[in-house]
């Protein structure tokens, strides 16, 4: 059985090893066992877009939507609306979600702002344009928007703690971002191909990705998964 809809908007491999697969009209989960994809059921039969999938720390997982807000899936496979994650009434778009390891959570919506959510209480970060993704290392997490990146940490907000020389004078906009087992950091663009920062590292610096077999320099780069 194949996904619910050919547009993938995001993908999450579980720790469970659970592959989690976000669409243009919703959600679905790769079944070994059957061969193939199970649907999960919307509230009122809505087919929403899924913006981005993930595991909290209680590895309860968590998705959010395009205008119908946040889900989490229930032990009987049930979607769930929460309105814990909305820092108002009528905020139901999200763009971005992320956890970091002190169970702050932060979310990002359709304007340039990320907000974070702590003890229940709510912080409003501007970055630099649409934000991309958030992601975290070593208790610092780097907002990853449109046309730059940002460091939270420690309570402060630096715009100057990555090394963008190698994209000096030239117009690259971010697009997606992602990580690996190690700690590296891989950051997609809208047609210059991808990026990436070490573990430990904080230059930018384009990722030879001859690996692939093909070039990727000018490679509009979506979504990063690694498994």
């Amino acid at each position: 059985r194949s996904i619910c809809n050919n547009v993938v908007v995001s993908m999450l491999c579980d720790r469970q090893g659970r592959l989690w697969v976000g669409t243009n009209r919703g959600l679905d989960r790769y079944d070994e066992a059957l061969g193939g994809f199970v649907h999960y059921q919307f509230p009122e039969n809505i087919q929403p877009r899924i913006s981005e999938i993930v595991q909290l720390r209680s590895d309860s997982i968590l998705l959010v939507t395009a205008g119908y807000g946040a889900y989490l899936v229930g032990d009987d496979s049930r979607l769930l609306p929460t309105d814990a994650y909305a820092d108002s009434a009528n905020n139901h778009y999200f763009t971005h979600i992320f956890e970091d390891s002190k169970g702050r959570v932060w979310k990002t919506g359709y304007d340039n702002t990320v907000v974070m959510r702590s003890n229940g209480k709510f912080q409003h970060i501007q970055s630099k344009g649409e934000p991309m993704g958030i992601v975290e290392r070593d208790g610092e997490v780097l907002i990853i928007g449109l046309r730059g990146i940002v460091s939270y940490c420690e309570g402060k907000l630096c715009d100057d703690v990555i090394d963008m020389r190698v994209i000096a004078g030239r117009d690259v906009l971010f697009s997606s971002v992602g990580t690996d087992a190690d700690g590296n950091i891989y950051i997609g663009t809208r047609g210059s191909g991808l990026f990436r920062i070490l573990r430990g590292s904080h230059r930018l610096e384009r990722y030879d990705v001859s690996v692939f077999g093909t070039n990727l320099n000018t490679a509009k780069v979506w979504s990063i998964l690694s498994d």
